[in-house]
């Protein structure tokens, strides 16, 4: 719950509630298939300065490569962040442990690590949906789509940048 007090003597009230799981892993499946993300990712990586160290500063000048780079550092991204939720979920758990739960204990910086989790993992799945369609190619119409956005990647660009600042 937040009250902001205006100027104008009114009050501003606004409720926001965040479910959040803090069980990290509830299946050996999601362990696994944890581990065979970060797998990947590292095989990619690889692939990717294998393509740099060729093609020098023609590789930052294909638009797949740009959407490749950014599926790879979302991913890193999420990766990390995916830690530093695990660090606060086990300070909050030791410190519920401490008190018994009888002490208010603050989840705003869970809730913001969290949030930040889900744009890092909304991000790749948009990256990925647009090198999934490079592997329409061979339709005739995903090819048409493809070249559609090969000629307006400046565009997209620009408003990529502009949508993360907003």
């Amino acid at each position: 719950l937040l009250a902001e007090f205006l100027p104008s003597g009114g009050i501003y009230t606004t409720a926001r509630f965040e479910p959040i799981n803090f069980y990290t892993f509830t299946s050996i499946l999601q362990l696994v298939c944890t581990i065979f993300y970060i797998f990947f990712i590292i095989y990619f990586i690889i692939i990717e300065i294998r393509l740099v160290l060729e093609l020098r500063l023609k590789y930052f000048h294909q638009f797949w490569s740009l959407i490749q780079l950014g599926i790879i550092g979302c991913s890193l991204g999420s990766i990390g962040v995916y830690f530093w939720r695990f660090q606060e979920t086990n300070r909050i758990s030791q410190l519920f442990e401490q008190t018994n739960g009888y002490i208010y204990i603050n989840l705003q910086l869970a809730v913001y690590v969290n949030d930040i989790l889900t744009f890092l993992l909304g991000y790749c799945c948009f990256f990925s949906t647009i090198k999934f369609i490079q592997l329409f190619r061979f339709n005739r119409r995903i090819s048409l789509f493809a070249e559609i956005l090969k000629y307006c990647a400046k565009e997209l660009i620009s408003f990529s940048i502009m949508f993360t600042i907003v």
